[in-house]
């Protein structure tokens, strides 16, 4: 059983499912029904940007995530399903004795040769990984910004996603005590 529940949508008429799962992102992260942006905040106060261009990345199988590979052009229907696992993540949004890691990268070069700080948050129970990238250039500047979201094999996500950076914090659920009573 997950932690947090799937997001099962049907595409209603007229409309693909990809395009049900990209409103449903545009609605929960990028902007408003009145057209002004959304802002977020991690449970450290950290602010967070979405853009609606990020959706087809982050919502789409790359061929192989270990090595940055390319990404398919149609919907994962397993990505888009824990579309909003990524809000419960960010806020810390953990019960009994799930644990959410928030860990930074070292500059490194993106899959364009670009250097990239990555802040990366990692939810062991589910081996899900979100991730966000820093803005080092332009008028968003020091800005962070979703990048992706994706469940990753225990491979991945022990070997390499749990020891990769510096661990910045852990948020742990609150598990319950037993009482001097009895219940």
């Amino acid at each position: 059983m997950p932690i947090w529940p799937f997001l099962d949508l049907q595409a209603p008429e007229g409309k693909s499912l990809s395009d049900a799962y990209l409103d449903v992102y545009t609605e929960t992260y990028v902007q408003a029904a009145d057209g002004s942006p959304l802002q977020h905040q991690d449970w450290r106060g950290t602010t967070i940007c979405f853009e609606r261009r990020k959706f087809g990345h982050a919502f789409s199988d790359s061929d192989d995530y270990r090595t940055h590979g390319g990404h398919a052009p149609e919907l994962s229907l397993e990505r888009a399903r824990r579309v909003l696992w990524i809000r419960a993540v960010l806020s810390g949004d953990v019960s009994g004795s799930n644990e959410i890691y928030l860990r930074r990268s070292a500059v490194r070069q993106d899959n364009r040769g670009r250097p990239v700080t990555r802040q990366v948050y990692l939810v062991p129970a589910e081996l899900y990984i979100v991730v966000l990238d820093l803005r080092t250039n332009g008028t968003r500047r020091g800005e962070w910004f979703f990048h992706t979201a994706y469940a990753s094999d225990a491979t991945y996500f022990h070997d390499r996603a749990m020891q990769e950076g510096v661990q910045l914090d852990v948020r742990r659920g609150q598990r319950k005590s037993p009482s001097l009573i009895g219940d």
